[in-house]
């Protein structure tokens, strides 16, 4: 079983990952506990998910993959100092995930 992941926590910009071996990051908060809107960043199962933003449950998040604080260090925007979880991510590359995806229109609000 993985570790219980309190979803008041996560803040906007936090790489997540999923249940299906996505990557995701927090675009939102309601801050109920009980999902967040995100944006995908990759998705082994379906590519036409990436760059696509939906809700996510906590059901279906499994770990995080890095915070906001963690990618400001890691592209070393922080005075040179580095975060002790960055040593796992790529520069740039928090997650594993190119920074350059953008969110379209999430699909409950789309025409």
């Amino acid at each position: 079983m993985s570790e219980v992941i309190n979803l008041r926590l996560l803040e906007p910009g936090t790489k997540i990952g999923l249940s299906d071996g996505s990557t995701a990051e927090v675009v939102s908060n309601p801050l109920d506990g009980v999902w967040v809107f995100a944006c995908y960043l990759s998705s082994p199962s379906d590519a036409s998910l990436v760059g696509t933003e939906e809700m996510i449950l906590a059901q279906d998040i499994v770990e995080i993959r890095a915070t906001p604080e963690q990618r400001l260090h890691v592209t070393g925007r922080a005075a040179g100092r580095t975060h002790p979880a960055a040593t796992r991510l790529e520069p740039a590359r928090a997650g594993g995930v190119a920074a350059s995806v953008r969110c379209s229109t999430p699909s409950w609000q789309a025409p």
